[in-house]
């Protein structure tokens, strides 16, 4: 999250993370943000050397995250 919004990826989402957040946000819109974030996470998963055991699995709860931040907007 922190690389796609530009903000430094330090693993903490602090308020300098959520201004950037916001701030994606008012430039691409929150459908954006949630479809680049899903996109961007599938990708990594399906780079990993496991995705042919796991990646069902992986891509299950992606699609089922993606889905649950789609109702909460």
């Amino acid at each position: 999250l922190q690389k796609m919004i530009g903000s430094t990826p330090d693993g903490g989402i602090g308020p300098m993370t959520l201004k950037a957040l916001d701030r994606y946000i008012d430039d691409n819109g929150v459908d954006h943000a949630i479809g680049e974030y899903q996109h961007r996470r599938q990708t990594y998963y399906e780079g990993l050397k496991h995705f042919g055991t796991f990646g069902r699995g992986w891509t299950r709860r992606v699609t089922e995250t993606t889905e649950a931040a789609m109702k909460m907007k």
